[in-house]
């Protein structure tokens, strides 16, 4: 399948999109850094080196009737045969070594006029990421399913004994095998999954239980995906957390509809911590939010208004200590789909209102 079969038609609707907020502005020129709104305006092209940072290493400047590459000789070397192939962008690459003030200059020749930068709007631009494109959707597809295979793969390839960063190390592996970039993987076991929400690996070996959680990207987009494996079967009291946080799951994702509120969603969910009897568990993790060119856009609160959007993405991750739920989710008028769906793996039955939907059970080898 060619996940790139309409990128140039993609790429003028976003430019539209864009324009639509300049022109609100007055801007006469648009600068975009930012790695993940290079990604979405481009149709995947990455921007960026450094992965542990939110600006990207090449800039596109936008006017209201053309699009240049402002970057220095060292990037835009790469980029235009790698990730922008037959976009309709212009070279204006710089030297390098250039200070700043003559960087800007040099934006000032290629456009005369206002110039603003995506980080001055921030919340409006991430509003334009949706709704997702055909080829978007089919992209976040691929890397769904990429990212489940990678983590199913690591999960069951782990053996007792091994430590959190072994394990970790065969779920990077697992990703790059598949052309994906492990941004972020969280391991833990034992006592530090019960104690810890966000456990970065450690030299601990592994006694029972663990938790492999990853986030993977390509193409800009980022899947979110968790998952729990038990040596030495499942305790009454852990299957009793689990099953609970499987309903709250269910209750999150049933209930993110278009046009539904993030904050209402969450109190729903914020209710049946209550009626399971895990009443306060809510408040020791954030419980997620939207997704798509960023972790998390947001994590919702039970104040937060913003709404859910048709062809959007949603990654909730319900906890109860020693456990947790978490896959991502595109948000359609015709119901939720699973985009890292499991395979191969035990699953539950999860009922919310009258509607259930398979949620991942804990793995016993």
């Amino acid at each position: 399948m060619n996940l790139f079969a309409h990128r140039e038609e993609e790429f003028q609707i976003k430019l539209d999109r864009l324009r639509g907020v300049m022109q609100a502005h007055s801007a006469d020129n648009l600068l975009i850094t930012e790695a993940h709104h290079f990604s979405w305006l481009t149709g995947g092209g990455e921007n960026f080196v450094f992965t542990a940072q939110s600006g990207g290493a090449a800039p596109l400047l936008v006017t209201h009737d053309r699009v240049y590459l402002a970057a220095n000789t060292i990037e835009a070397t790469r980029l235009f045969p790698e990730e922008l192939e037959d976009l309709p962008i212009e070279d204006a690459r710089h030297a390098w070594p250039l200070p700043p003030d003559e960087v800007n200059k040099h934006y000032q020749r290629l456009s005369p006029g206002v110039l603003v930068k995506d980080t001055d709007l921030e919340t409006e631009i991430r509003n334009l990421h949706t709704p997702f494109t055909p080829d978007e959707i089919e992209r976040y597809r691929w890397l769904g399913r990429m990212a489940e295979e990678s983590i199913r793969t690591a999960c069951k390839a782990a053996r007792k004994g091994m430590t959190e960063y072994q394990v970790a190390a065969l779920l990077a592996k697992e990703c790059f095998d598949r052309e994906i970039w492990p941004v972020l993987i969280l391991a833990a076991s034992d006592d530090r999954l019960m104690n810890y929400r966000h456990p970065l690996p450690t030299e601990k070996p592994i006694e029972n239980e663990f938790m492999l959680v990853l986030c993977a990207r390509r193409y800009g987009l980022i899947a979110n995906v968790s998952r729990i494996v038990c040596f030495n079967g499942v305790s009454d009291t852990l299957r009793a957390k689990h099953q609970a946080v499987c309903a709250i799951d269910a209750a999150l994702i049933l209930g993110s509809t278009p046009g539904a509120a993030y904050g209402g969603v969450l109190r729903e969910a914020i209710r049946l911590y209550q009626e399971c009897g895990f009443e306060h568990e809510w408040e020791l993790h954030h419980q997620g939010g939207p997704t798509g060119y960023i972790g998390r856009y947001f994590k919702a609160t039970p104040t937060t208004r913003e709404i859910v959007k048709d062809r959007s993405a949603v990654a909730w991750n319900p906890s109860i200590s020693g456990t947790k739920s978490e896959d991502t989710v595109l948000i359609t008028e015709n119901g939720p789909e699973v985009l890292t769906a499991a395979r191969e793996w035990p699953m539950i039955e999860a009922d919310y209102r009258g509607r259930t939907i398979q949620r991942c059970d804990l793995y016993t080898p």
